[in-house]
């Protein structure tokens, strides 16, 4: 084997192993020249980072989490909303050991004389509060009774309106007419599986005529000094009679 034999395995080997420092040394030293010298801070640092734990990955920071803007309630649900309690309002006790109020504008100058059944009936029911107040109201409505269910609690209340035409101090008779719906509607709500049952059924023509031939006819019995038993007893009546 001639010498350039020789040179040309030392090359291919070098080829083949390109990391062997001492066999490239030695190829030089055959070709007749030299290595550069190692630079060992270089040779250090590649041997640190082919050691060392990759470098966790940096994730751009998340934007701030906004709540979303509450949505306003319709107004419609605004307007079912159970009241809050006004000042001058009468509180006790329900059925159900929970704090119920009646409140009767003062520009009912009578009204003050019907608190007391006012406040039986709501005792004796579900219905959570009771107000009655003076508002507008078409020219053949003395009065109007509504049933509005919160939708945020589910509990039913009353709103009773007594038109504003109705001269102060005669407020009395309309009173009787919506009291006697109220009580009507408390015997409902006792034979009614859940309130919204008794609330989907409330509009029905048929109903609403038994009713408010019920309200119509206690204009002439009902007083300051009728009981809520009395009312409560007489809607029952009203409601097994019309069922026959």
């Amino acid at each position: 084997m001639s010498r350039q034999d020789v040179i040309d395995a030392a090359r291919d080997y070098a080829r083949r192993n390109p990391g062997d420092l001492r066999q490239r040394e030695l190829l030089a030293r055959m070709e007749g020249r030299t290595l550069p010298p190692l630079d060992v801070g270089a040779a250090r640092a590649r041997c640190t980072a082919a050691v060392a734990p990759p470098r966790p990955v940096q994730r751009p920071a998340a934007p701030p989490v906004r709540p979303p803007a509450p949505r306003p309630a319709p107004a419609a649900q605004y307007a079912m909303r159970g009241p809050d309690r006004p000042p001058g309002a009468v509180q006790f006790i329900g059925r159900d050991n929970t704090w119920r109020w009646v409140h009767i504008d003062p520009a009912a100058t009578d009204g003050r004389q019907w608190q007391r059944l006012a406040a039986g009936l709501v005792a004796a029911g579900p219905f959570q509060c009771l107000r009655v107040r003076r508002d507008a109201l078409p020219a053949d409505r003395r009065g109007h009774a509504l049933f509005p269910v919160d939708p945020l609690t589910g509990a039913p209340w009353v709103d009773v309106v007594v038109s504003a035409a109705v001269p102060a101090g005669r407020t009395g008779p309309t009173l009787a007419h919506e009291l006697a719906h109220v009580a009507d509607e408390v015997v409902s709500l006792e034979r009614a599986e859940t309130v919204a049952a008794w609330h989907a059924a409330f509009s029905g023509p048929r109903r609403s005529a038994h009713a408010e031939a019920f309200a119509v006819a206690c204009e002439d019995w009902v007083t300051t000094d009728t009981t809520p038993a009395e009312l409560l007893a007489a809607a029952r009546v009203h409601q097994e009679q019309r069922r026959h």
